[in-house]
């Protein structure tokens, strides 16, 4: 997913990162990751090196335990792998990002993760009437991931990039067509990774698919490939 944004080079220095659903910090992980490996490549300081994690990547967490388990993670990572001597404030709020993101729009150069995969019918009052009132994709019997598609696409800068694991519904069921509209109209979808009726994560049964979206790019096709036999194909459909 990092790859698909193109988080990679040493352009990542300078630019903004947000994950809005970070859990225990698996994303967050890799991000600082390359992040350090970039900016030592460069002969930043530790000093500018934290300096810049704390300005440049952001994540959001609502869950308070795995909030401290990500923070206890990327305090494990930088002190064992990297060993800094000062301690990063991370920029990680345990908060709500439905309703926080108003913040940060048009903000990120990137915005990646793995939104949480809830039914409406099995949300609290208070987060179904946010998503009614706020999000316009939120039709009929719609998942809460669909809000982190469009609470993603307002963060992002007008040359951003987003890539998120969702279930793949979005592709197919009737509740998600507003959505896929969107996408036709607006160009933005530039690859596609369809995992089909592949189980990505143990013990969940959900069907997913990795969407990286570029609203920049007005092109009226995107690379379309499906997962079979542990290994992804690209489709020419």
């Amino acid at each position: 997913i990092l790859d698909n944004v193109g988080y990679t080079s040493e352009r990542i220095l300078n630019a903004t990162i947000q994950e809005p659903s970070c859990g225990d910090g698996a994303f967050l992980k890799r991000i600082v990751t390359l992040f350090i490996q970039e900016a030592k490549k460069s002969k930043l300081s530790e000093k500018q090196i934290k300096q810049k994690i704390e300005k440049q990547i952001i994540a959001f967490e609502i869950d308070t335990e795995e909030y401290h388990k990500c923070i206890n993670n990327l305090n494990e990572l930088v002190a064992n792998d990297f060993k800094f001597k000062a301690a990063i404030d991370w920029n990680i709020i345990n908060g709500d990002s439905l309703e926080l993101y108003k913040d940060y729009i048009g903000c990120f150069d990137f915005i990646v993760g793995n939104p949480p995969y809830i039914r409406i019918h099995n949300l609290d009052k208070k987060t179904r009437e946010i998503i009614k009132n706020d999000f316009q994709f939120a039709e009929g019997t719609i998942d809460i991931y669909i809000t982190f598609f469009e609470l993603g696409f307002r963060c992002l800068k007008p040359t951003g990039k987003l890539s998120y694991i969702t279930p793949n519904s979005y592709l197919h069921n009737s509740s998600y067509e507003k959505f896929r509209e969107f996408i036709k109209l607006k160009k933005g979808l530039v690859s596609l990774t369809d995992f089909k009726a592949n189980k990505i994560f143990k013990g969940f049964s959900t069907y997913t698919a990795i969407s990286t979206f570029d609203f920049s790019s007005k092109s009226k096709y995107f690379s379309y490939s499906e997962f079979d036999d542990n290994k992804i194909y690209a489709v020419n459909k």
